[in-house]
């Protein structure tokens, strides 16, 4: 069953901000069951690529893009984490069209660091970044959570002249498709020298000559790319790594062109962010059948699509059992069955231990004063959740948990919500080896410490309808 349009619109302006943290937990857990199951790089090398992306809207109605951005398009400026080799989305985030790509950048990579090592990535990790993401925060993070960078630097004159000093025979020939056009060449730099934890790093540099013909042809001889890195190894192998970084170029064309982040459809900014989780989990579910149950490396979601997907079949039931019947000519049926087989066969994989919800205490409303509305959920006996913030801290708030435990009361405001048993009614279906843990009787979620009301209490229900 497909949803409608506006069935989908009122899902989505359904969130609200703290709501989409918890989305983003339950991609942190499908990122975990799934390199549980095999789709992960275990105790190997990880490299992530940092890169945001300008997704261009009209008009200016929707929230966050009433200004031009550094394109000059209107739009949002999403920052995105992504797996090099498997194009696995780990993270994602919603950001305003005129938003840096450097704006949060370092919470960001620490969140997405901490995922990865959640999720079983044991081994040596390294984070590949170019010049927007070129900052003090970027590299302290990758230090204190012994993380490797390499990550491209802003060229301004001081820099220049350091390059300029390199002498000629320190440069050392590459493959490119021009004779003796492209060189490589190292030497040592400090950046951020204002910084008391400034140390010397590697800096390897490309130098190119124009295109014969272009208009940079004119006025220089090469042009210079230069990155930091405090990695281990061949200068000439660093180089052609660091290059791999425009690979990530690869997982945004395929949510763009592939999914639907290249319209972000509603008007709200929680709505947006949303449909960026939701994209997130869809794309990373089509590399995970990918890798898990064709055996290939990668493939675009169109080609999956196309290929099993959006297979025409028609279902019957005689003798009360179920038949699908597929075309006779179906060129891929053999890849299909054997995919089915593999995934069918994955293990199902070890759940958390449940934790108990915090007892709230409610007060009821006077008599007259609430027409039937829900009694207030008061805690500590103050109906101001900020006040409650204040004075208790933010022990009061735990952060957005799934349990594997009974229905449980959930906490949450009055803001419009969604409860995550509909969220799992769309993403369950579509891989239950990896979402099978989280059946429709097992998630429940409790309110993040960031997802707050701006004057009014808070709301206790409890649900228990499965």
């Amino acid at each position: 069953m497909v949803k409608a349009r506006s069935t989908l619109g009122t899902f989505l302006r359904s969130f609200c901000r703290g709501q989409i943290r918890q989305l983003d937990r339950v991609s942190r857990e499908l990122l975990a069951r799934a390199w549980q199951a095999g789709a992960g790089p275990g105790g190997g090398p990880l490299t992530i690529d940092l890169d945001s992306t300008a997704c261009e809207t009209y008009g200016l109605a929707k929230e966050g893009v009433r200004r031009h951005g550094y394109t000059g398009q209107r739009g949002y400026h999403p920052l995105l984490a992504v797996a090099a080799g498997t194009d696995d989305v780990l993270m994602a985030r919603l950001g305003d069209g005129r938003a840096n790509s450097a704006r949060g950048a370092a919470h960001f990579l620490r969140e997405t660091l901490g995922r990865v090592r959640y999720a079983g990535a044991t081994g040596q990790l390294t984070v590949r970044a170019d010049s927007g993401f070129y900052n003090h925060p970027i590299v302290a993070v990758c230090r204190k959570l012994s993380a490797r960078f390499s990550i491209t630097v802003r060229q301004h004159q001081s820099l220049r002249n350091i390059i300029e000093a390199i002498r000629e025979t320190e440069w050392t020939p590459i493959p490119y498709w021009m004779e003796g056009a492209a060189y490589v060449a190292e030497t040592t730099y400090t950046p951020f020298q204002h910084e008391p934890d400034a140390v010397p790093v590697r800096l390897i540099v490309r130098r190119v000559k124009p295109t014969p013909g272009s208009q940079l042809a004119l006025f220089a001889t090469y042009n210079y790319h230069a990155f930091i890195t405090d990695r281990d190894g061949v200068t000439l192998e660093l180089e052609a790594d660091h290059r791999r970084h425009a690979e990530i170029e690869n997982a945004i064309r395929d949510l763009k062109y592939g999914l639907g982040l290249n319209h972000l459809p509603s008007g709200r900014f929680p709505a947006n962010a949303a449909w960026l989780s939701v994209q997130v989990i869809a794309h990373n579910l089509a590399r995970w059948t990918t890798r898990l149950g064709l055996g290939e490396p990668v493939a675009t979601t169109k080609t999956l699509r196309r290929r099993f997907f959006s297979l025409a079949g028609r279902l019957t039931c005689p003798a009360r059992r179920l038949t699908l019947h597929l075309p006779q000519g179906w060129p891929w049926q053999n890849q299909f069955g054997r995919a089915l087989a593999k995934l069918r066969a994955l293990p199902l994989p070890s759940l958390p231990r449940p934790r108990r919800l915090p007892a709230y205490r409610t007060t009821q409303s006077p008599a007259g004063s609430a027409r039937g509305r829900s009694p207030r959920a008061s805690c500590c006996n103050l109906a101001d959740d900020l006040a409650c913030r204040r004075r208790c801290g933010p022990s009061k708030f735990p952060f957005a948990s799934l349990t594997n435990s009974a229905p449980v009361p959930i906490y949450r405001h009055q803001h419009p919500a969604v409860s995550f048993p509909r969220l799992s009614s769309l993403v369950q279906p579509a891989w239950p080896h990896i979402f099978g843990g989280f059946g429709l009787r097992s998630l429940s979620y409790r309110r993040a410490p960031m997802d707050l009301p701006p004057t009014h209490g808070c709301k206790l229900r409890v649900k228990r309808k499965f």
